[in-house]
């Protein structure tokens, strides 16, 4: 497993929050860790992200773990969506 941080100030440029989802659409997400922080006088979302490495062979007991916190972390596609507190992919995964 490896770990990306991403640090997003509240009012978000779209670029910023691309890579994000970018990021979450190209890698196997084992984890998502969010909390709101200061930086330099002004608010940020900070996210560890946990993911599998391209190279990594996934392991029929990975897989049911991914799955089991992918149905907890439904959310973290769309950071819009995480700001807003609103979830479009509950029940879909």
């Amino acid at each position: 497993m490896q770990i990306k941080i991403f640090t997003i100030p509240v009012v978000a440029d779209e670029r910023d929050v691309e890579e994000l989802n970018l990021f979450l659409r190209s890698h196997k997400v084992i984890d998502v860790k969010r909390e709101i922080t200061q930086y330099n006088g002004n608010s940020c979302w900070t996210f560890c992200i946990t993911y599998m490495p391209d190279n990594h062979t996934v392991s029929p007991r990975e897989r049911v773990l991914h799955h089991a916190i992918m149905n907890v972390c439904h959310d973290f596609f769309d950071l819009r969506t995480v700001l807003s507190g609103g979830c479009p992919m509950k029940g879909r995964l």
